[in-house]
């Protein structure tokens, strides 16, 4: 499975399905193979150098022997990098490989790249899938994801009344008079 060319047909859909929410261009850069030289350094000075102002940049990076990951690298309007991912999905590989490390500082000094927790599979030969899968999630959580705090802190400041939200929620499971039937249960049991 090519990660390079899913993420570049699954990117366009996903700014075409929240128009509302897509404000950064999103790029997907041809993967990375490990044991091709200088390839690594050419696609992060691409991502530093290429594009400019705020802006999500994706690469895909193929250890070898179907091991895939994913680089994830979010950038401020002035060029600086507000947050930059490596995603590895294969169980017991919950490294960044130094060759990624040196680039990486060299290229954006000061910045730090983060190992994200995400999902994980034993088998490399899905290491694709999830990749993808990791990728499109980090997209969405940074571009797609909206927080409403202000709804929020309206839900929990309001009184739940169950009874008039779901009629077929019996409290009587809850309690009984001024006690609780779940901790009478509990002391019983001790």
């Amino acid at each position: 499975m090519d990660v390079y060319q899913v993420l570049s047909y699954r990117i366009p859909k996903l700014i075409q399905d929240n128009p509302e929410h897509s404000s950064k261009p999103i790029y997907v850069l041809t993967t990375v193979n490990y044991h091709v030289n200088d390839q690594l350094e050419q696609r992060l000075q691409q991502a530093n150098n290429d594009y400019h102002g705020e802006r999500l940049v994706l690469i895909p990076y193929n250890l070898g022997n179907s091991h895939s990951t994913g680089i994830f690298i979010k950038f401020k309007a002035d060029d600086h990098i507000e947050r930059a991912e490596f995603i590895n999905p294969v169980n017991e590989s919950n490294y960044i490989p130094d060759e990624l490390q040196q680039y990486f500082n060299e290229i954006f000094p000061g910045a730090h790249l983060q190992l994200r927790t995400c999902e994980h599979v034993g088998d490399r030969n899905l290491s694709a899938v999830l990749t993808i899968k990791n990728l499109l999630a980090i997209v969405e959580e940074s571009e797609f994801t909206t927080y409403e705090s202000s709804s929020t802190n309206n839900v929990q400041t309001q009184p739940i009344d169950w009874q008039h939200k779901d009629p077929n929620i019996d409290t009587s499971l809850f309690s009984e008079g001024n006690h609780s039937k779940f901790s009478d249960s509990v002391q019983k049991s001790k």
